[in-house]
Formats: C-alpha cells, structure tokens, sequence
C-alpha cells in the first residue's frame, strides 16, 4: 500500500507540472497547439499518445518487483547520488518529506482537474 501511495505522489508532482507547462509550452505544429490539458490528448495524433502509454506501461513492468518490495521508495534510479552517506534518520525524514508533498500534489491536481472544469480557462488567468 506504502508503495501504491508513494509512487501515485511521485505521478502527481509530475502532472501538476506538467499540467501547468503545457497551457504555456507546445511542441511546434498545429496539432500540439491545444492550451487545454483536459482535451489535448484528443487533439494530437493516436501514436502520440500510444507512446506515452508505452513507455508508462514499460516503467510499471520493470518496476512492480521494488514498487511493492520492502523499500517502495527505492527503486534503484539514483543517478544524481542523493542517497549515498545518508544517515537512516536523514533518509526517513527525506522519505517522509516525499511522502507528504506527493498527498499534496494528489489534492493540488484534484484541485487543478475541478477548477479547469469549472471556468474552462488557464489556470494561471484565473480572472473572474
């Protein structure tokens, strides 16, 4: 269950990102050019979207083993090294941080989801 949660925190922190930069940033062509983020997966091309949903597929499958395992939050990606000479403390106050700011990110993109469909505009020009 640990697992399940950290790894949905660490799905919204990067969609709530992700929500907010593509009302502002576009991948230059007419169909990418959508400021929507509730419709523009509709609006680019069908391969589009099948190779995110691959790649996504491909991630999960490779790390359902360590996901569920004793250390949900290990999934042994660390290129920048921020585990190495860390003390147990320091790791479980790292561990919680993460924890609490992906249960903020699961509220803020619930948040983001409800108030683009609410006003239909950007969230950033929120002018009422």
């Amino acid at each position: 269950a640990r697992g399940a949660e950290v790894k949905h925190g660490r799905i919204a922190m990067l969609a709530c990102v992700g929500f907010v930069i593509q009302e502002y940033m576009h991948i230059p062509g007419a169909d990418y050019q959508n400021f929507k983020p509730l419709t523009a997966p509709w609006t680019v091309p069908m391969a589009a979207n099948l190779q995110i949903l691959l790649i996504a597929g491909a991630i999960e499958l490779s790390t359902v083993d360590k996901t569920y395992g004793e250390t949900p939050w290990d999934l042994g990606f660390d290129p920048l090294a921020f585990q190495e000479g860390k003390s147990k403390a320091e790791m479980d106050r790292l561990m919680l941080g993460e924890l609490t700011n992906g249960r903020l990110a699961m509220m803020a993109f619930v948040g983001m989801v409800i108030q683009t469909l609410l006003f239909d505009k950007p969230l950033m020009d929120m002018h009422m």
